[in-house]
């Protein structure tokens, strides 16, 4: 036999033995990022539930949230956490949740906001796990009326200059924080040329003087600390500067958080389950995904004070902070949350609206010339 028509044959069995699984007699395998939380005491959490007992499960937490890298090599994953910005990548390697359902109760979850950016190519293929959304926070003593809605933001910075900051280094909480205000003005995410789209572009362009130069420098850790430092009075953040904030040292300024200004929808990303293909125990799997991602596991989630994530808005939790006041802010705009837009490239998204700020709010360069320049970009971006 020709030595090329063993080749198909030698992928397939190299591809056998690197992509198999543990066993289906051995317990399940995780693969969940948990944002820093040890997995000791994320699994102490969950186990508090008595009447679901959590099944033997080992948690790795070092593959990070990138499906085309996790699911590489052996002992792949059973259910595996994806980043926002990777769920149409993590396709190839996830099984349609809907296949595994066996009753219409599991069934009604799917309908819910948090599992929309699940549903892709007409099945759905992830369950919510560590969700975001922005809220604001500032420094009373600055801001002592507070912000209640976006035209009160012009207003007030007219009094302190350079006192808002926001994270241009992290991807999620720009695009979260740009499509808010794009929605709030009944504008397009992916189209600068549309009427509301430009309302809202001019509204940030008359931040200039508002906006730290800084910004462009900030992430979500060093924005938390120059809020906490008084070096800027107000902010726009997820759940993970305000937890930054509550840590000890962090907090000698009276900081208040309130929900995102106005009305309108608000863009929420995060991360989200799946259940490998190949799992040798998916039903297992999707079990917990669901004990893990669901209402009630939620529920113990956030009142640990762990996360945010798929809470059903009628549901009534307490966290457990050392400040109170930062968590509220979320749960008080659970009814306006959206999906963020589901682009074709999220970091390239937030490439272009990071430019934008840098240039029409940093620079102030004129909106009608900067708008044009990066219209086709975004454009091309939208799925």
């Amino acid at each position: 036999m020709n030595k090329r028509a063993w080749l198909p044959l030698l992928a397939l069995l190299i591809c056998f033995c690197a992509c198999k699984h543990k066993d289906s007699g051995k317990g399940l395998v995780a693969s969940l990022d948990l944002n820093g939380i040890p997995v000791e005491s994320f699994m102490e959490v969950m186990a508090t539930d008595k009447s679901h007992p959590l099944p033997q499960v080992k948690v790795r937490s070092d593959l990070g949230k990138n499906p085309e890298i996790l699911c590489m090599g052996n002992d792949q994953p059973d259910l595996f956490e994806v980043d926002y910005q990777f769920l149409s990548k993590g396709i190839p390697y996830a099984a349609a949740l809907d296949q595994l359902k066996l009753s219409a109760s599991e069934d009604a979850q799917f309908g819910a906001i948090y599992f929309q950016p699940g549903n892709l190519s007409g099945h759905h293929y992830y369950i919510p796990f560590h969700l975001s959304w922005p809220a604001v926070f500032y420094v009373t003593s600055r801001f002592p009326e507070g912000i209640t809605e976006l035209s009160d933001l012009s207003d007030q910075c007219k009094d302190n200059p350079g006192s808002l900051g926001l994270a241009f280094g992290d991807d999620r909480s720009l695009v979260e924080f740009m499509t808010s205000v794009i929605w709030a003005f009944s504008g397009d995410p992916f189209d600068l040329n549309q009427e509301g789209t430009y309302k809202a572009l001019y509204f940030l362009a008359g931040l200039s003087n508002c906006l730290s130069p800084y910004s462009a420098n900030y992430d979500t850790t060093l924005l938390a600390e120059a809020l906490a430092k008084d070096e800027v009075g107000m902010t726009f953040g997820d759940l993970d500067l305000a937890a930054k904030l509550a840590d000890k040292g962090k907090y000698p300024f009276p900081i208040t958080g309130a929900p995102f200004p106005g009305r309108a929808g608000l863009a929420f990303t995060g991360t989200y389950l799946a259940v490998h293909r190949n799992s040798l125990q998916p039903r297992k799997a999707y079990d917990l995904a669901i004990q893990l991602g669901g209402p009630s596991g939620c529920e113990k989630i956030i009142e640990s004070g762990m996360w945010l994530c798929g809470l059903p808005f009628k549901s009534e939790v307490e966290p457990i902070l050392e400040n109170k006041d930062l968590f509220p802010p979320f749960l008080q705009s659970r009814s306006r949350l959206k999906p963020a837009p589901r682009a074709q490239d999220f970091h390239a998204l937030a490439e272009i609206y990071r430019s934008l700020l840098k240039r029409i709010a940093l620079s102030s360069e004129r909106v009608d010339l900067v708008a044009p320049d990066l219209a086709l970009s975004l454009k091309q971006l939208e799925p």
